[in-house]
């Protein structure tokens, strides 16, 4: 039995993580779409997005880095916002955009503030906007 529970905890912490940039995508949608389905029904929406790999569309807000290595960039829709984390090596882009300007932000949901009104997204990708 002890050796199973080492074997589980070996595997599981040696397991491969995912490299969402080269997932397919689950769903396609603007940051005021998601915020809606949560404003429907949490428990559906939870069901439906948690841990999946949308693509996210919106205003961008603003690039905020941080000492770790990671940036968070937030996507703004009418009602309410995306934030959005990424790994400072995913964020280099040759045209880099700017505030304002409408974005694709793929990536991993993992969650939704009701209380702030944001989405949360991990593991993100800018992407161009003629996919």
């Amino acid at each position: 039995m002890v050796l199973y529970g080492l074997y589980v905890a070996y595997s599981m912490y040696n397991k491969p993580h995912k490299i969402i940039s080269e997932q397919d995508v689950d769903y396609r949608l603007t940051v005021d779409e998601i915020i809606e389905a949560y404003t429907n029904d949490e428990t559906v929406a939870n069901a439906k997005f948690i841990d999946k790999v949308v693509v996210l569309e919106g205003t961008l807000k603003s690039i905020a880095a941080s000492e770790s290595s990671l940036s968070i960039v937030i996507l703004e829709g009418e009602n309410g916002l995306a934030n959005c984390e990424f790994f400072n090596s995913d964020l280099h882009l040759s045209k880099s955009p700017n505030p304002g300007d409408k974005v694709f932000i793929k990536g991993l949901f993992i969650g939704y503030d009701d209380l702030l009104g944001e989405l949360q997204l991990k593991k993100c990708t800018i992407i161009p906007t003629d996919f």
